[in-house]
């Protein structure tokens, strides 16, 4: 089985991916660099300038486009994203050569004061957390063929209740709340 954890670190404007390379050197690398098992990194990056930053400074491959071929399982992580060990083998756990979607329940930590706060609405079946991988993909289809939330389209979902994940939540990410 083939695994590779896809990373996003796409922006269009520099002064910002640079500020976003240090938050992943702080928490994306450190926690994939943890796991047990055989599984590659791709970083999504905007152009050659970033893609060579992203080599030197990160054990990860940075590519312009995602390769999914040959791929048996297709985890879905963005740049600042922080996994507990173990992560990778839970999730690998679940593969049996049938297409489903592993997803998993997360806390929000909080970068700026080093607090964790529970997320107020659990994950379910049918509304996949940005913590999901696809295994055994039905052909043509990927792990962002859909919206997090809209994985349930593509495979029978299972949702992993332990602590594994968290959102990270810093002064350079928009959307993310605590």
């Amino acid at each position: 089985m083939k695994h590779c954890v896809y990373v996003r670190s796409s922006y269009q404007d520099f002064p910002l991916f640079l500020k976003r390379l240090d938050i992943m050197k702080a928490t994306s690398v450190p926690s994939l660099m943890m796991q047990e098992g055989d599984f590659d990194v791709q970083v999504r990056v905007n152009n050659e300038q970033h893609a060579k930053l992203i080599a030197s400074q990160t054990p990860f491959r940075p590519v312009l486009k995602y390769d999914f071929d040959g791929y048996d399982i297709q985890t879905r992580h963005d740049d600042d994203d922080i996994v507990k060990p173990g992560y990778i083998e839970k999730i690998q756990s679940f593969y049996d050569g049938t297409p489903k979607v592993v997803t998993f329940q997360i806390q929000k930590y909080d970068w700026n004061n080093n607090k964790t706060y529970e997320l107020n609405s659990p994950y379910t079946t049918t509304r996949c957390s940005m913590f999901s991988s696809l295994l055994n993909p039905p052909l043509g289809v990927n792990i962002f063929s859909r919206k997090h939330g809209e994985l349930h389209q593509l495979a029978t979902v299972e949702v992993v209740d332990e602590e594994y994940c968290f959102l990270v939540a810093h002064g350079y990410n928009k959307l993310t709340k605590v």
